[in-house]
């Protein structure tokens, strides 16, 4: 049993260790060792404020002031007490309607008896020159002029079971060492009072909505709902409507919460779109650009739940697996992604992350329950995850990362009840509610209309996006029985949704990107085309001369067909972006293929073409918004021609010389080109398709630094070092058989 916390002890030194770290912040913009950080210094130092004017945090402030005491511990020159979680909630429930304080607001004091003054305590407030009951504040206080400090402290402090702010005991210091100290008076007391408790907006209008004032006309233009269940009967609304708020009720009296909060999002909202950062992931085996890690810092001031929407070539996956590298104890995770990337995802992890992982992809409709026993990050296809989702739930998943979040907008669908729930079923309560981090990804986060948007949020954040009707109502013209019509306040929504979304475009990064990017993508191989490929890699690993180099060649036509189907999924979902591809291809079999596969949106060329049939295809491709995809042979379609429209170019059958895919990019990469080229290599897995890349690159590396007139003794042929890792993994595997 967990010893009985002493919780006004923990309170005093968290309290104690809030105004150390504001007293030396300088609001640097990351962990310095001088206070808080820029996210956390708006809030940190309200709640310094807040125990400077009114006394103990409130229950809410106090779990998140011990959240942040214990984050910048370094700090702190004594120990942050730990506490149970449980008897805190006990302890906060039995201190309700209870607490009796003093204390300074707006230069009027607030009198706190914690229920109905006694007989004896009326009769001393009748001694005071004003003083009023107010039913617009929290906890029903009374209230008294601050000039009056000296005579409240005579008939009410000293008390023990009281609590007295410093401020006030501070005005009663200044008016007992010089009589003549003015004290400025506001009437912010008297006003309705709009704060911000357990996430919700609340407002105490008292009886001041119903004296002939616009209160009630103001929040009907709200999203809202009364609350008769606490004290003083407040209207609520969500966040998502802080910044409303605070112009329909500038005549009110914004609380330090209130203020606090509407600090955090400005600070969040100008962060939506940040392109640097000084904030650091530690351990990430390769290197995040900037932008990538104000990502992960926005992930981390949301929570842990954040909507990551970088338009495509960004690194999605870089900054989830950042947050992932944070944040060791959230595991298992679970990473819920299109077929065609899983074995991509699994390589990712392996690239950026240095935790020790136990990675396993999750395969067919039969849950295994053994297969992630042991597992602390679980990758998975949405077709199979309704099959999963029952032994998902039971290990009760810590993160949850949804890859082309976009697959999900549909509520109806099987998947997205597994990840978001299902409201008729109390049963299937979707793996994003019981995972604390929640991280859903895409570059096309509204393909038709703003309703699609909802699904993300209300999973994300259910208190601030939790009205469907409210929002379909505000963001698309809507009549019941008739269903969505056309979009409209969508720029208020740009602006509601920032808090809680991330999106950057490649233009607006620019200055941190390389002119060409590359990446290599790992598509799953078709098991029908298996064992063809290995036959002609036996028969390569066999043979010299002609037969040798021919059945190499075979072999890289056999992993091209093997690849085929994960690589025009792929496509479509890159396509789903919005933007233009170009792919590169060599054999009259691909090239027919991917064309056929998207035949109503793209163009082709290859050999054999007429110059005017390639001009036409070109001009397409450059000037028809329906035509998103140019497929090219290698040979035919990699000189000579302009294709800007794109910024993106996909290999799928690799060339012998780095020339040739430069070539090729540079098909994109041209005068007229205003955003970074990005060059997807699709390799199928465990082929040779790997090994040509990374000789690919090397000869790249040697051909620049020849160019840049380094001295360079390594040159080497790639189909010659090819022979060479075809002939020694067959040795490897003969060696291992005669083991």
């Amino acid at each position: 049993m967990n010893k009985k916390i002493n919780l006004k002890e923990v309170q005093e030194q968290v309290q104690d260790a809030i105004l150390i770290l504001a007293a030396n912040c300088d609001g640097a913009s990351k962990k310095d060792d001088a206070g808080f950080n820029s996210f956390d210094t708006a809030f940190g130092k309200s709640m310094a404020q807040w125990i400077q004017t009114k006394g103990d945090l409130t229950p809410n402030q106090f779990k998140a002031a011990w959240k942040m005491a214990t984050f910048y511990k370094r700090q702190i020159p004594f120990e942050i007490p730990p506490f149970d979680a449980a008897q805190f909630e006990q302890s906060k429930k039995s201190s309700n309607g209870k607490t009796k304080y003093i204390s300074l607001d707006g230069g009027q004091i607030l009198i706190v008896f914690g229920g109905k003054p006694s007989t004896a305590d009326r009769a001393k407030l009748d001694e005071l020159s004003f003083r009023r009951w107010d039913p617009n504040i929290k906890d029903l206080p009374w209230i008294a002029n601050a000039s009056d400090a000296l005579k409240v402290q005579q008939l009410f402090g000293g008390r023990p079971d009281w609590k007295y702010a410093p401020a006030f005991l501070d005005l009663v210091d200044k008016i007992e060492r010089d009589p003549n100290h003015k004290v400025t008076v506001t009437n912010n007391a008297s006003k309705p009072k709009i704060t911000v408790e357990d996430g919700k907006i609340r407002y105490y209008f008292g009886m001041a909505i119903a004296k002939g004032t616009d209160y009630r006309t103001r929040i009907d233009k709200l999203e809202r709902k009364w609350n008769s269940n606490i004290t003083g009967k407040p209207w609520e609304s969500p966040l998502t409507e802080i910044e409303r708020v605070r112009e329909l009720f500038a005549d009110c009296h914004f609380t330090q919460d209130f203020n606090a909060e509407l600090q955090k999002i400005e600070v969040a909202k100008n962060a939506s779109r940040a392109a640097s950062t000084d904030f650091d992931v530690p351990g990430m085996r390769t290197s995040l650009f900037p932008f990538q890690r104000a990502g992960v810092e926005n992930i981390e001031r949301s929570g842990g739940r954040h909507f990551i929407t970088d338009k495509m070539g960004l690194g999605k996956t870089a900054q989830a697996l950042g947050y992932l590298q944070l944040h060791p104890e959230l595991r298992p995770a679970i990473i819920v992604v299109p077929a065609a990337a899983k074995i991509n995802w699994s390589r990712e992890i392996k690239k950026f992350m240095t935790n020790p992982e136990v990675v396993q992809i999750l395969q067919g409709q039969k849950p295994d329950i053994n297969l992630i026993k042991d597992a602390t990050i679980l990758i998975i296809n949405y077709h199979i995850l309704s099959y999963w989702y029952p032994v998902l739930a039971e290990i009760e998943p810590k993160a949850l990362i949804v890859d082309e979040a976009h697959k999900i907008k549909n509520p109806k669908a099987q998947r997205t009840k597994a990840i978001v729930g299902d409201p008729k079923n109390s049963e299937m309560v979707g793996l994003a509610k019981i995972a604390k981090a929640y991280i859903p990804m895409t570059g096309t986060p509204i393909r038709n209309r703003p309703m699609e948007l909802f699904t993300h949020l209300n999973a994300i954040d259910p208190a601030s996006w939790g009205n469907w009707f409210q929002f379909a109502t505000r963001y698309n013209s809507f009549a019941r029985g008739y269903g969505l019509g056309a979009a409209r306040n969508l720029d208020e929504l740009h602006e509601k949704i920032k808090p809680w979304v991330t999106r950057r475009t490649k233009r607006e990064v620019m200055s941190e990107l390389p002119e060409k990017m590359r990446a290599t993508i790992v598509l799953e191989f078709s098991e029908s085309e298996r064992a063809a490929y290995e036959e002609y890699i036996n028969v390569a690993a066999n043979t010299t001369g002609t037969e040798h180099l021919a059945a190499i060649e075979k072999a890289k036509q056999a992993a091209a067909r093997g690849k085929l189907p994960a690589t025009i999924e792929w496509i479509r979902e890159f396509l789903q972006s919005g933007e233009k591809l170009v792919v590169f291809a060599t054999h009259r079999e691909i090239t027919g293929a991917l064309f056929a596969a998207f035949s109503d949106q793209a163009v082709m060329i290859r050999g054999g073409m007429s110059d005017k049939k390639r001009q036409n295809a070109i001009d397409e491709f450059q000037n028809n918004s329906r035509i998103r995809l140019f497929v090219g042979n290698m040979q035919a379609a990699g000189v000579a021609i302009t294709l800007t429209a794109a910024s993106n170019v996909a290999i799928m059958e690799f060339p012998w010389t780095p020339d040739d895919i430069e070539q090729a990019i540079d098909r994109v990469h041209r005068i007229g080109q205003t955003e970074t080229v990005t060059a997807w290599h699709l390799a199928a897995e465990n082929t040779i398709d790997e090994h040509i890349i990374s000789l690919l690159e090397q000869k790249a590396k040697i051909a620049h630094q020849t160019l840049d007139g380094q001295n360079v003794t390594q040159q080497f042929s790639i189909l010659g070092e090819l022979s060479k890792i075809i002939k020694s993994k067959t040795e490897d595997i003969r060696e291992t058989i005669k083991e």
